[in-house]
């Protein structure tokens, strides 16, 4: 994959985090407590991170709207594994990361940046409709390593800029939350939601309604995400048999 084009995918995630958690938030209305009101917004935050940190999975969904075209991103991790998939106006994929190895399948539009030259109609046969498998070192591959780890995804999202501040309480898809938010360089776009249910789980992270660049990214899925596994043998074909990397 062409180096611009990993980068257009592996900084999605940190863009979005970066644009959204920076604001002087909105809320109001009642919630059913669980404490968190109680608490300014480092303490929330404290306590989302810490809550997060405690489980082994969990399922993130992105979404990005930006010049009128939109990006989605869907991953899920579940003990020390990850798979999902990139919806972009560029290209379409899948993936899974289970230990050092990294599978791929996508569009042509995918194929075309990540074989560039070598996406011939030889290679094509050989490649679409298939996983294509190397390591996290691949410089073809090695950029979706970002979405290996879930502890550091979370770290990226979950350390917003700026002074923390408690900005209400939302309920979000029937799930009573306080929002926490933070400003920077008096920019305000967005705010965290945390669960405000005993758990003090992040639920999402929503943009403002005036923000340019709309998005949200959500958290569901806690704890209960099943086994990720690798593709079956039939359906991988290695970069190494490639000759690409």
């Amino acid at each position: 994959m062409s180096k611009r084009r990993v980068g257009l995918f592996a900084a999605l995630i940190a863009a979005v985090a970066a644009l959204l958690f920076i604001s002087s938030g909105c809320g109001g209305g009642a919630t059913k407590s669980g404490g968190l009101e109680k608490l300014d917004g480092p303490a929330i935050l404290e306590k989302a991170k810490t809550a997060a940190a405690a489980k082994k999975s969990v399922h993130i969904h992105i979404k990005q709207v930006e010049s009128g075209a939109t990006s989605v991103i869907d991953v899920g991790f579940a003990d020390g594994a990850s798979g999902g998939t990139f919806d972009t106006p560029e290209a379409k994929f899948s993936f899974t990361i289970i230990g050092d190895t990294i599978y791929v399948k996508g569009d042509e539009g995918f194929l075309k940046g990540i074989l560039g030259q070598a996406y011939t109609p030889a290679i094509a046969a050989k490649v679409t409709g298939k996983y294509i498998s190397g390591p996290k070192s691949s410089p073809s591959l090695g950029s979706l390593s970002d979405f290996a780890d879930m502890s550091e995804i979370l770290n990226s999202v979950l350390s917003p800029e700026g002074t923390v501040t408690a900005v209400g309480a939302k309920e979000i898809d029937g799930i009573d939350t306080i929002g926490i938010s933070s400003k920077k360089d008096g920019t305000s776009d967005g705010a965290l939601y945390v669960a405000n249910d005993g758990t003090d789980l992040p639920v999402a992270i929503l943009p403002e309604a005036t923000a340019a660049t709309s998005g949200s990214l959500r958290f569901d899925k806690w704890g209960t995400v099943e086994a990720i596994s690798a593709p079956p043998a039939d359906q991988i074909v290695t970069l190494a048999s490639l000759n690409l990397d």
